[in-house]
């Protein structure tokens, strides 16, 4: 990974931290726990792979790159209204919240990324290929 993508991870970092009012351990927290269970509820993989998965460190790369693209949706769809003065964010099955509190916001972008088969943004079809990819690519090694 090129040194401004890893700048560019690391703003949006912040601004997720800012937004929400979590600090850098509970975001890296969150990141983990996320990843065994998307391995686990989504890809359905077993006690082994989700052993040795997390053991490689593709498997990292590939869920930091799949993780900020969500942050990014996230942010892009995290708006003002100026005629009402308040801030909501469109939620991934399109509706609209509030997210005038950091409470709010932390609540909408765990949404962003629950690892779930209904979650437009961290679902099966979106990662399904990425995953196979990176699979392959550990194997090979």
């Amino acid at each position: 990974m090129n040194a401004a993508m890893i700048q560019h991870i690391a703003q949006a970092d912040e601004q997720i931290l800012s937004l929400t009012g979590l600090n850098q351990e509970e975001l890296n927290e969150l990141r983990f726990n996320t990843a065994y269970e998307f391995l686990r509820d989504i890809m359905g993989v077993d006690e082994y792979g989700l052993e040795v998965m997390p053991q490689t460190p593709l498997f990292w790369s590939w869920w930091r790159n799949e993780w900020f693209r969500v942050d990014e949706r996230f942010l892009s769809n995290l708006r003002y209204d100026t005629n009402q003065g308040d801030q909501y964010l469109i939620m991934p099955d399109r509706t609209q919240a509030c997210a005038h509190s950091q409470e709010l916001r932390l609540e909408g972008w765990k949404r962003y990324h629950e690892a779930s088969e209904t979650n437009y943004y961290m679902s099966r079809e979106i990662l399904e290929l990425s995953y196979h990819k990176l699979i392959k690519r550990i194997v090979r090694q």
